[in-house]
């Protein structure tokens, strides 16, 4: 059955799909890529089991006075709803790391036209041909189940709700052979160590019927996470540097870095990425794959998505 459930979504994720925000994530869903031309959308990321459905409206550029060098500053703006669903064989299978099922929600305000120009009043010695900055408040909760060590037999539940405060600034470029799509998220968030625990199975008895000589005992088998578990405030930076060469527009490059800089659950992940988006439109990513290196520790990501 969980192997049915790896085909299944693993098809899922390489069906045809039309477009995608956020799309260059890694195998933890992290990115500081958020641009999409107000349209709805739909992820799923396959390594990070997790799925995730929002709208960010991004207002077109207006008239304005190009002689005044004039900018609108169009307020940007967006809600996500994200959830991840139990699949162990998954994990197993992209990386070395685990989470329990989670769902959550987040809302984006920000602004554009911080350093670039309107189009309309741009000329051939301009390179930035998008920029925005927004904030994005999210919160998620999940609950599951913690054993100390191995000759623990009660599991204590933990119901753990995380909070990020994560701005961001993204600004597209055009280069001499390419255009770049750079990205940039640094802030606040309530993480725990839950992904570095050890996955097991506790079993425990819950009643025993004796007839004659023969003894029945009737087992309950759960799923745990052992070891110590500790929440923390963290201190996330995430950065994305994405080169579309001009020979071949739907095709991204993207090099990444992931890293919390709060001393507890401290971590440092980079790697890189190639995606396909439609030609001239690298925020509207038909699907891609990362390879990263996380504390030593190899993750890959396997992304997918529609925009509608």
């Amino acid at each position: 059955m969980r192997l049915t459930r790896f085909i299944l979504l693993t098809a899922l994720t390489a069906a045809p799909c039309y477009a995608q925000t956020t799309a260059y994530q890694s195998a933890d869903g992290l990115s500081s890529v958020y641009i999409q031309n107000a349209k709805s959308n739909l992820t799923y990321n396959v390594s990070d089991t997790k799925f995730d459905i929002g709208f960010l409206h991004e207002p077109p550029d207006v008239a304005v006075n190009c002689a005044a060098h004039q900018r609108t500053h169009p307020l940007i703006g967006g809600i996500d709803v994200t959830g991840k669903p139990s699949s162990d064989v998954i994990t197993q299978f992209f990386q070395s790391g685990n989470a329990p099922p989670a769902i959550g929600a987040s809302g984006s305000l920000g602004t554009n036209q911080l350093l670039r120009k309107p189009l309309q009043c741009q000329g051939p010695a301009d390179h930035a041909r998008f920029d925005a900055f927004l904030t994005t408040v999210s919160f998620t909760g999940s609950t599951f189940k913690t054993i100390p060590n191995a000759t623990t037999t009660t599991a204590t539940t933990q119901h753990f709700y995380a909070f990020s405060v994560l701005p961001t600034y993204d600004i597209y470029l055009n280069a001499p052979g390419a255009n770049l799509l750079l990205g940039l998220a640094a802030g606040v968030n309530r993480t725990n160590n839950v992904g570095n625990l050890k996955n097991a199975d506790l079993t425990t008895t819950t009643s025993t019927t004796t007839k004659g000589t023969t003894s029945v005992a009737v087992t309950q088998q759960q799923t745990v996470y052992q070891g110590t578990y500790t929440t923390a405030i963290g201190a996330p930076l995430y950065s994305d540097f994405v080169v579309i060469p001009n020979a071949v527009p739907w095709l991204s490059f993207d090099a990444f870095m992931r890293s919390n800089l709060a001393p507890a659950n401290r971590f440092a992940e980079g790697g890189l990425g190639l995606f396909l988006a439609q030609p001239g439109k690298p925020e509207q990513v038909l699907g891609g794959l990362s390879l990263g290196w996380k504390d030593g520790s190899r993750t890959i990501a396997v992304v997918g998505g529609w925009t509608f």
